[in-house]
């Protein structure tokens, strides 16, 4: 944290009072879908029952290669053990980016999103 704020304030001469916190508590934000704390959030089940009772739901999965909340090709791992009919895992779409979590903070990946984005709604929208 101290490199961030030194960085922050004598190289970008950025001055502010507000705490910047990297990993916070997300109070009142609930676990109970995973199990508690202890246990890795999987709404996957969540996603498979939506996508069945709804058809014509479609799914962008945006996923950054360097991401260390969740992991590189994790998507492809969840959606091939989801149990969705060919047709059903057709309507999810796969986008990877040379990013972290936070695709959209470089001029490419940015790019890169909006272009994928844009092809996805005219895609969903035109079936």
């Amino acid at each position: 944290m101290g490199v961030f704020n030194a960085y922050v304030r004598k190289e970008l001469n950025y001055r502010n009072d507000i705490p910047y916190e990297a990993v916070t508590n997300v109070w009142p934000w609930s676990f109970k879908a995973s199990g508690g704390w202890d246990s890795y959030l999987d709404v996957s089940e969540t996603l498979r029952s939506a996508m069945t009772q709804n058809p014509h739901l479609k799914v962008n999965m945006v996923c950054g290669y360097y991401d260390l909340a969740t992991p590189v090709y994790n998507a492809e791992y969840v959606i091939s053990h989801m149990g969705l009919r060919p047709d059903l895992r057709n309507n999810i779409i796969v986008n990877y980016y040379r990013a972290g979590h936070m695709v959209y903070v470089s001029k490419e990946t940015d790019s890169k999103l909006e272009n994928d984005a844009e092809a996805f709604y005219k895609n969903t929208l035109s079936k």
